[in-house]
């Protein structure tokens, strides 16, 4: 066989194998690149999961939070209607007008007439 013949068939496969092996490269780039995207759009999908379950948590939570406020402020006003420790010097009777004029019940009043009740001392008198 002629060597030349030999040379050239040798140059033409090592020729190819390099074109294989480029595109092989090529190839395995590629495939990288696709198995990235694939695990990127899996993790988008799995972060949009977890922000709707922290946003509806967070829903949850603050609803109750203004639940509770609502509440708090209701016993607030409840509170602040009931007479202070500075009328604890009253006679039961000023207590039930006192009651009578914040609960806008005074109208069916069956006690005595506020004329009646004794005169509270001013500031000359002892007590």
């Amino acid at each position: 066989m002629n060597p030349y013949i030999i040379i050239g068939l040798l140059i033409s496969h090592i020729g190819l194998f390099g074109v294989g092996y480029w595109k092989g490269g090529e190839h395995m780039k590629n495939s990288i690149e696709a198995d990235q995207k694939k695990a990127q759009d899996t993790a988008i999908v799995k972060h949009q999961e977890v922000a709707k379950n922290d946003l509806t948590s967070a829903i949850k939570i603050e609803t109750t939070r203004e639940e509770k406020k609502a509440v708090f402020r209701g016993i607030q006003l409840k509170n602040e209607n009931r007479p202070s420790d500075n009328l604890a010097h009253l006679s039961d009777e000023s207590f039930r007008l006192w009651n009578d004029a914040n609960s806008s019940a005074i109208k069916n009043s069956s006690s005595k007439p506020v004329d009646s009740l004794p005169a509270t001392p001013t500031a000359n008198e002892k007590r």
